[in-house]
């Protein structure tokens, strides 16, 4: 079985049991669910700058220094999106049709994009040239915990790509955004309109969540309904909306910090 499918398999099992968490508010169950899709993801609480630490073999860590004094290159968007994709591909494994991407270690991110910024919080940060940063999230294929003595053991090829997302000036969104929004009518696709970073994680059930990173730190959780198959954002039907203090949802933009926002 390849990396990406068991990284699939392990994320929409603990998916499943945090859609069952949405319907049994402030149970244990939600937060411990909570915290292993952090560790999955790679990211750990609280918010801040930790030692220099090396990843994976090759790649250190560094909260030292401000982006500005960091990064040299920018990058138009649309390279971006066509080596990492426009939807992530955690994502797009949920549609009936969905053309996948190679695996993306961290080894082939960098040789197409070099790697200026790689914060502690396992995210590289790539300044965009229409202005923005785009945000590459990493993991170990493993799921060891997030504790830098686990990481040196493991090769470059161990460590891969879970998610990416674009944020410019007008990023993170504000929970009044959603407000056009209308349950049972509005879609993903409109959603996605709003917030183009938002994340999803599809269970093979009759609801799964999206989350969106909101200004302040809170999270926006919409969970969707569909009826029979579906192709795209477009058949997947709003069905909640609530906004969840920091913590108590996770996201992978929650880990990144205040100043590498734009």
């Amino acid at each position: 079985m390849k990396r990406t499918n068991f990284v699939r398999i392990a994320l929409a099992v603990a998916m499943l049991l945090l859609v069952t968490a949405c319907r049994q508010e402030g149970t244990q169950e939600m937060l411990e669910t909570t915290e292993f899709l952090r560790n999955a993801g790679g990211t750990v609480a609280p918010k801040e700058a930790g030692e220099p630490a090396e990843f994976v073999q090759g790649f250190m860590m560094d909260d030292s220094k401000p982006l500005d004094e960091i990064l040299t290159k920018k990058y138009p968007l649309e390279e971006l999106y066509d080596f990492f994709g426009e939807i992530p591909e955690i994502e797009g494994s949920g549609y009936d049709e969905f053309e996948y991407k190679p695996d993306l270690s961290i080894q082939h991110v960098d040789e197409r994009f070099p790697i200026e910024c790689f914060r502690t919080k396992e995210y590289v940060v790539y300044e965009v040239s229409e202005g923005g940063y785009f945000y590459v999230f990493l993991s170990l294929d493993d799921f060891q915990p997030n504790t830098a003595q686990n990481h040196p053991s493991q090769n470059a090829n161990s460590a891969s790509v879970h998610f990416t997302a674009y944020l410019d000036s007008s990023s993170p969104r504000t929970a009044s955004d959603f407000d056009s929004l209308q349950i049972g009518v509005s879609t993903a696709e409109d959603v996605a309109k709003i917030d183009p970073a938002l994340q999803m994680m599809f269970v093979y059930s009759s609801r799964t969540p999206s989350f969106s990173l909101l200004s302040d730190g809170s999270i926006m959780e919409i969970c969707y309904s569909w009826d029979g198959g579906f192709e795209s954002r477009s058949d997947l039907i709003v069905e909640s909306m609530e906004v969840y203090p920091e913590g108590e949802r996770w996201c992978s933009l929650e880990k990144v910090f205040p100043e590498d926002l734009p």
